[in-house]
């Protein structure tokens, strides 16, 4: 009898010894999966237009996407995989990139190329370096001080009514900039486009995510839409540093302001209001 319990005890501890082992070797939830399952979904109700938790979203839709590719992706494949990703984003919401998007597209390219056209502006003229650091200080004090105004603006009245007028103003700025000669007006274009950038403040982002879908696509969705506006702002000053290579600052700053304009009636004539007003 002493021998058949102590072979019942031997296979109860090989049972155990094996339970344990394979607990062991199935890998824990990582943090990343666990913010997956619990923040899943960002956009949404928008009970006045303005996304709730917007970062939460955009990161949580990331981690999802990134926990849900599995062992095939971290096999070789995940590189492939995201940039199929991103052209089937592209794709399904086509109609959205090509209105809304082209349009933060344009909006970021104008941003960029002024900060780039603005002191070469005054170098053109043999300003004094502190001089045109107090034209641009004084265009970037202008733009901050609109912030709390616009985004009162854009959850009260609408996006539109903001960013139609940001993308005329920068137009006129960049154009006046090309023809300011002295300190004065170099100091009135940049407030110029002080003021009309301060309007787009948060523009795009915030039509990011009131454009956005809902979950699982939430997370693609804002990274292919922020890829779109940081490519604007990577090609802005590329393209008007090749045009005033080959020209002068006067064809590189009628560029950046077509590019302004019709960003202009694009948002005007092609997107959406988005503000979800209580009734």
């Amino acid at each position: 009898s002493s021998s058949s319990s102590s072979s019942k005890n031997a296979k109860r501890f090989e049972s155990t010894a094996t339970a344990t082992m394979g607990a062991a070797a199935t890998p824990a939830a990582t943090p990343a999966a666990e913010a997956a399952a619990s923040y899943s979904y960002s956009a949404a109700p928008r009970s006045n237009g303005s996304p709730k938790s917007l970062g939460i979203s955009i990161t949580s839709g990331m981690l999802g996407r990134s926990g849900g590719r599995g062992r095939a992706g971290q096999a070789g494949g995940g590189h492939g995989w995201e940039l199929c990703a991103v052209f089937s984003t592209l794709y399904t919401y086509r109609h959205i990139y090509l209105r809304a998007g082209l349009a933060a597209f344009l909006i970021s390219f104008v941003r960029r190329a002024r900060n780039m056209l603005t002191p070469l502006q005054g170098a053109a003229h043999a300003m004094r370096v502190d001089v045109i650091g107090l034209a641009v200080a004084i265009g970037y004090a202008v733009d901050s001080a609109l912030f709390p105004v616009v985004g009162y603006l854009m959850d009260t009245h609408g996006r539109k009514v903001a960013a139609v007028p940001s993308y005329l103003l920068l137009a006129l700025g960049t154009l006046l900039l090309a023809q300011a000669d002295t300190l004065a007006w170099l100091i009135v274009s940049t407030v110029l486009m002080g003021v009309g950038n301060g309007l787009s403040s948060g523009l795009n982002m915030t039509l990011g995510a009131d454009f956005a879908p809902p979950a699982p696509h939430t997370g693609a969705f804002m990274g292919t839409w922020s890829l779109l506006c940081d490519a604007g702002g990577a090609l802005g000053p590329l393209l008007a540093g090749t045009v005033l290579r080959h020209s002068s600052l006067h064809y590189a700053a009628a560029l950046v302001a077509a590019c302004s304009t019709l960003g202009g009636l694009i948002m005007f004539f092609s997107v959406p209001e988005t503000l979800q007003r209580k009734h």
